[in-house]
């Protein structure tokens, strides 16, 4: 795939260490042979990179531009010392290693499947200071794969303290290859979430602050001129309707606004207290509103009413319309048509 290069070529060597979850079993099933001591150990040591490596696939979908080399080597300490312990047991066979095995991968399981999880939910609102159709680029299908590895992982901790682990082999092995399925399904239909060019995607990036995202923001332009350029965006809105390009970034309409994509981010933050995506969004459901009154309108289909609106699908239509009015577009309709 030519889109999130680096993310899918990570998630190709997940699912190599997902696929060696079952080498020993396989190999048992084969030759009714257990798997060699060293091999164990080796294909162990390696499996204890899967949920570290789920976290650099969310990292690198979220920051494409991400320096690996950076952040990289303090993630090697754990795997270091877990895969000394495993050698340490395979000559000792002292049981309390196995304990602190099994707390050592379940743990680090659980702690980097939550950072990811988090890590969803902050690129989730952040796509929404850039884009205006967040469907495809907020990663929703990345963040159930992440919530059901919790619950796996949160399953396997019980069992193992409160029962026989092997009871639940069967049922945890049908989970994780219809997670593997999953993954391999949403990763290859995934589209690029940062469409840019090179220089523009650091840009787009670089919006990417706690500040932002939270709201209080660097003041960039004065409180006489934010009425200014409020005033001129609005009527930028009302008279070329750009919002109907179901296609509109921050990119475009700073274009078209002729500025920064960080001062216009700055004015509808401030100016409108919304972010990009419900201030394009909000003008996307008052002009299907006015379309649903329509007569002309009244032999077209409400998912031609939302692409004729500036929406690129049903169910965003649906979600975004009932957001700001409290009510389905087809309920709408009614309601109007009962007048």
């Amino acid at each position: 795939m030519r889109a999130n290069k680096i993310a899918n070529r990570l998630f190709g060597i997940l699912f190599l260490l997902w696929a060696s979850f079952w080498i020993d079993e396989i190999i048992l099933l084969i030759s009714d042979i257990e798997l060699n001591q060293k091999w164990r150990i080796f294909f162990r040591g390696f499996q204890y990179f899967t949920p570290i490596l789920f976290y650099f696939i969310v990292l690198f979908y979220s920051n494409p531009k991400l320096q690996l080399k950076k952040i990289i080597f303090p993630h090697f300490i754990l795997p270091i010392i877990y895969i000394a312990l495993l050698y340490a047991f395979s000559i000792s066979h002292y049981q309390i290693i196995n304990y602190i095995l099994l707390v050592l991968m379940l743990g680090q399981t659980f702690f980097y499947i939550t950072a990811s999880y988090f890590m969803i939910r902050k690129h989730k609102k952040f796509v929404m200071l850039y884009s205006s159709q967040t469907n495809e680029i907020d990663l929703t299908w990345l963040e159930r794969i992440a919530v059901g590895l919790l619950v796996c992982v949160s399953i396997i901790i019980l069992y193992n303290v409160f029962f026989n682990f092997e009871r639940l082999n069967l049922a945890l092995n049908v989970i994780i290859l219809i997670a593997i399925f999953y993954s391999a399904f949403h990763c290859m239909r995934q589209k690029e979430i940062y469409p840019f060019k090179e220089e523009k995607i650091k840009e787009i990036i670089s919006l990417n602050t706690e500040s932002e995202i939270d709201g209080s923001l660097k003041k960039i332009v004065s409180d006489e001129e934010l009425i200014i350029f409020k005033s001129e965006l609005s009527q930028l809105m009302q008279n070329k309707k750009p919002y109907l390009n179901s296609n509109l970034n921050l990119l475009n309409l700073a274009e078209l606004f002729e500025t920064s994509p960080h001062k216009l981010s700055y004015i509808i933050n401030s100016g409108f207290n919304m972010n990009f995506y419900n201030f394009i969004n909000k003008y996307r459901v008052e002009e299907a509103k006015s379309l649903l009154l329509n007569a002309k309108m009244d032999q077209y289909s409400l998912i031609a009413v939302a692409f004729e609106a500036g929406f690129n699908s049903k169910t965003t239509f649906n979600t975004t319309f009932k957001k700001f009015t409290n009510q389905t577009p087809s309920d709408f309709k009614k309601s109007c048509s009962t007048l």
